[in-house]
C-alpha cells in the first residue's frame, strides 16, 4: 500500500514539484488548486479524508474513492452506490456507470479519451504482449481526472500526471512485476459544471458543489479486513472461477 500521512504525502510532493519545475511543463491548476497535503476541501481539488475507514470497513479501493473525488464526498457516503462491496471488491467500468446514475449525476462515455474533468479506467501493463481480453481487468486502475491532474487513492490525493507517473505509478506492482506503461482504457467525463468550477477555483459555486446526492443511510457490515486500493480485478473470477486478487 501506498498510503502516506498528509505532511509526508505534502512534503514529498512539493519538494518534487519545485525540482521539476525547470524541466517540466506547468498543469493547468495551480498547484494550491490541487490541495496537495489537505482534504475535503471546499475550494480546489477534492480529497475525501475517510478513505482508510472505507478501506477498513468495505475493502474500499481505486473505483469508490475516484468517484469520491471528483464528486467532492466522503468515501463512507459513496459506498452506498457501490453495494457489491466488500464481497466483489473490484469496480468495473459498468458499476461506475450505474454507480453516477444511482447518484444522479450526468456523464458522458468518452471512449480512451481523457475528461476534462471526470474518471478514468487505466490499464496498466507489465509487458508489451497482447492483451487477454478478460483477464487484462486484472490489471486496471480507477483515477479521477482535472485537467491534467490525477486523483490517486493510493496518493490519497491529486497530482499533475508527471509528477503521477514519478510519484506513485512507478511503484505500482503486480506481485513483483512493476508496471511499465499505462493507457486509458474507458473514460467517462463528468457534465456537472459545478464540480469543474469549484476544483478550478470557482467560490461562488462551492457552496453548491459539496455533493452530487443526497444522503441516503443503507447499513453496511463493519469489521472488513483491510485490502489494497489497486482494483480491476474481475477476470481472476472470469478466468478462474475463484474470487477476486487484489493486486499487492
Amino acid at each position: 500500500m501506498l498510503y502516506l500521512s498528509a505532511t509526508h504525502m505534502g512534503r514529498i510532493a512539493q519538494n518534487d514539484l519545485i525540482a521539476s519545475r525547470r524541466t517540466r511543463s506547468a498543469s493547468a491548476l495551480s498547484l494550491d488548486m490541487l490541495n496537495i497535503g489537505s482534504f475535503d476541501a471546499e475550494i480546489g481539488c477534492y480529497s475525501p479524508s475517510d478513505l482508510e475507514d472505507a478501506e477498513r470497513v468495505y475493502r474500499a479501493n481505486c473505483g469508490p474513492a475516484s468517484f469520491s473525488a471528483v464528486c467532492r464526498s466522503p468515501v463512507m457516503q459513496a459506498m452506498k452506490f457501490f453495494p457489491h462491496f466488500p464481497e466483489r471488491d473490484w469496480t468495473t467500468i459498468g458499476d461506475m456507470r450505474r454507480a453516477l446514475t444511482d447518484a444522479d449525476v450526468d456523464f458522458l462515455d468518452t471512449d480512451n479519451s481523457l475528461p476534462q474533468y471526470g474518471l478514468v479506467l487505466l490499464q496498466l501493463r507489465v509487458n508489451d504482449r497482447p492483451l487477454h481480453p478478460y483477464y487484462s481487468l486484472h490489471q486496471t486502475h480507477w483515477v479521477g481526472v482535472c485537467g491534467d491532474c490525477f486523483y490517486d487513492g493510493n496518493w490519497g490525493g491529486w497530482l499533475p500526471v508527471w509528477a503521477w507517473k514519478d510519484l506513485v505509478f512507478s511503484r505500482l506492482r503486480f506481485g513483483s512485476r512493476p508496471a511499465r506503461h499505462w493507457t486509458v482504457r474507458n473514460s467517462i467525463q463528468l457534465l456537472e459544471p459545478r464540480f469543474v468550477q469549484t476544483a478550478f477555483g470557482r467560490r461562488e459555486v462551492a457552496t453548491r458543489a459539496a455533493s452530487a446526492y443526497g444522503a441516503r443511510t443503507e447499513g453496511r457490515p463493519e469489521g472488513v479486513e483491510t485490502r489494497i486500493r489497486l482494483g480491476g480485478a474481475e477476470a481472476h473470477r472470469l478466468a478462474t472461477g475463484g474470487p477476486a486478487r487484489n493486486t499487492r
